[in-house]
C-alpha cells in the first residue's frame, strides 16, 4: 500500500515540480522578465507578452514616456542585458487604466472577501510578492523631479499599495504610502470611524534615501492579505534589506469607499503629478521583474492540519491513529520558537522538517488513502520545498557564502528528484539540508 500511496502523490508532485523555475512550489510565478528580444521589441510595450500601456501607444489620456529601450543607449547596467523598460515622468496624468501594467499572474492574491472585478482570477492566494531592479538612465547627474510609482494591482488602477522611486538632489529615494486607520477604529457598524479626516490617512514613509545613481538597486514588496480589518502586512526591501513594514490600502477601500478590498495579480507602473518634460527619453530603467502569489508555508500547514482533523473519525481505528499522530507532528512543527513569520524559520528550523517527516511517515501507513490524505502528503512535501526555496532566495542578499548557496541548490534538486520518485522521506531530508546550507549565514 505504501507503493500505491507514493504513486498517487508522485503524480501530483510531478505536476508541481515541472511547472518551472526555482520557485515552482509556489502557486504561481512570473519572471524574471528581462525585456529581451525576441519576446520584447524596442518601442511601446503595449500588447507585448501580456503587457498593457495604452497611453504610451497613443490610446489614452496622455502619450506617456514609457517604452522598451536599448540599454546601451544609456549605460552598461550590470545584469540588465540588451533591452530594458524605460519610464520617465516627462508626461503625466491623473488617469490609471491607460498607464503601464505588467503581465498578470494566473493566480490572484487578496483577502477572501476581496473583489476582482473580473480582472484577475485563478486560485486566490494570501501572499503576493514582486521584485524588480531599477537604475537611473543618467548615472552621473540628477534628473530633477523625476519620479514614478509601482503598485500591486488587478489591472485597472485599484491599487493595494504604493512604492515610489524618485531622483532627488541627494540621490535616489524609495518611498511608500499605506493607509492607516487609527482609534476610534472603523467597523462594519461604524465605517465612518475608519475615514476621519485629520486622523485616518494615507501615511508617507521614506523607505530609503540617498541611493547612488551609478549603481542599480532592487525593490522587493511582500504583501500578506489577512481577512479582517487593519491586519494586512506589507514589507518593503531595498537592495535585499528589509527597510519598512507597513500595511495595505485595505481600510481605505473598506471605510472610505465603502467597498470590499481588491485583489492583485500584476504591477502598475504609473507617472502622475507634476510633469518633468526635461526627463523625456531618460528617466529610470527597470529590469528583472518577478512576481509570485502563494500561500505562506505556516498558513499552508495550518490548513493541512485542519483538513486532517476534519477527516476524523474515519471509522477505522488504525487510520485514525495515523492521522492523529500526523496532526501531533504537524503541531510540533508549528512551535513558535521555530518560526520567524509565516515563511521563514529560526535557527531551530530543522525541527520543522523533522516533524514533517514524521507526519508524512504516519500518513503513508494508511492502507486505503482517501484523496485528502494524498493531498496532505503532497502539501507537506510542498511546504518543505517552499521553505528551502525561500531560504535560498534570501541567502544571496543576506551575504551567504556562494558555495553554501550552490550546495543548497544541489540538495534542492536532489529533493525534487526524490519527490518525483515517490521517496518522500528522503525528499524532505534533502529539503532540510538545502534549508540548512542556505541558512548558514544566520549562525
Amino acid at each position: 500500500m505504501l507503493q500505491k500511496i507514493n504513486s498517487l502523490v508522485t503524480a501530483g508532485a510531478l505536476l508541481l515540480l515541472t511547472v518551472g523555475g526555482p520557485q515552482s512550489a509556489r502557486a504561481d510565478t512570473v519572471g524574471p522578465i528581462n525585456f529581451e528580444s525576441p519576446t520584447y521589441t524596442i518601442g511601446t510595450i503595449n500588447g507585448q507578452d501580456g503587457w498593457s500601456s495604452l497611453g504610451a501607444a497613443g490610446s489614452g489620456c496622455a502619450l506617456y514616456d514609457h517604452a522598451v529601450a536599448s540599454t546601451s543607449a544609456y549605460w552598461a547596467v550590470p545584469g540588465f542585458g540588451g533591452q530594458t523598460l524605460r519610464i520617465s515622468n516627462a508626461v503625466t496624468s491623473g488617469c490609471f487604466g491607460d498607464q503601464t501594467f505588467s503581465k498578470s499572474l494566473l493566480d490572484e492574491a487578496g483577502e477572501s472577501s476581496a473583489i476582482s472585478g473580473g480582472l484577475s482570477g485563478g486560485t486566490r492566494q494570501s501572499r503576493f510578492e514582486a521584485s524588480w531592479e531599477f537604475a537611473s538612465a543618467v548615472p552621473g547627474a540628477e534628473q530633477p523631479k523625476l519620479a514614478f510609482t509601482a503598485s500591486p494591482d488587478r489591472g485597472d488602477g485599484a491599487r493595494m499599495s504604493w512604492i515610489q522611486m524618485a531622483d532627488t538632489p541627494g540621490g535616489l529615494d524609495v518611498n511608500f504610502y499605506d493607509y492607516q486607520d487609527v482609534a476610534p477604529y472603523g467597523s462594519v457598524g461604524n465605517p465612518s470611524d475608519g475615514c476621519i479626516i485629520g486622523s485616518d490617512a494615507f501615511v508617507f514613509t521614506a523607505v530609503a534615501t540617498g541611493l547612488a545613481r551609478n549603481v542599480k538597486h532592487s525593490v522587493r514588496v511582500v504583501m500578506d492579505f489577512v481577512d479582517g480589518q487593519r491586519n494586512d502586512v506589507v514589507r518593503v526591501y531595498v537592495d535585499g534589506v528589509l527597510k519598512h513594514t507597513g500595511t495595505s490600502w485595505e481600510d481605505y477601500f473598506r471605510f472610505c469607499e465603502g467597498n470590499p478590498t481588491r485583489t492583485v495579480d500584476s504591477i502598475l507602473f504609473r507617472t502622475s503629478g507634476t510633469a518633468a518634460p526635461a526627463n523625456a527619453g531618460k528617466g529610470f530603467l527597470i529590469d528583472n521583474l518577478s512576481m509570485a502569489s502563494y500561500t505562506p508555508a505556516k498558513t499552508a500547514k495550518l490548513m493541512i492540519r485542519a483538513s486532517l482533523a476534519g477527516m476524523l473519525p474515519t471509522g477505522d481505528k488504525k487510520t485514525d491513529e495515523s492521522i492523529n499522530k500526523a496532526i501531533s507532528a504537524i503541531e510540533d512543527s508549528l512551535a513558535p520558537d521555530l518560526w520567524n513569520g509565516a515563511s521563514w524559520l529560526t535557527q531551530k528550523g530543522q525541527k520543522v522538517f523533522e516533524n514533517e517527516k514524521k507526519a508524512v511517515s504516519e500518513l503513508q501507513k494508511i492502507t486505503t488513502p482517501a484523496p485528502g490524505i494524498v493531498s496532505a502528503i503532497s502539501g507537506l512535501v510542498t511546504v518543505d520545498r517552499n521553505l528551502a526555496v525561500t531560504a535560498i532566495a534570501d541567502a544571496g542578499p543576506a551575504g551567504a557564502d556562494p558555495q553554501d548557496i550552490a550546495k543548497a541548490n544541489q540538495n534542492l534538486a536532489e529533493g525534487d528528484a526524490k519527490a518525483l520518485a515517490g521517496d518522500f522521506d528522503t525528499a524532505i531530508e534533502s529539503y532540510k539540508n538545502a534549508w540548512q546550507f542556505a541558512s548558514k549565514w544566520m549562525n
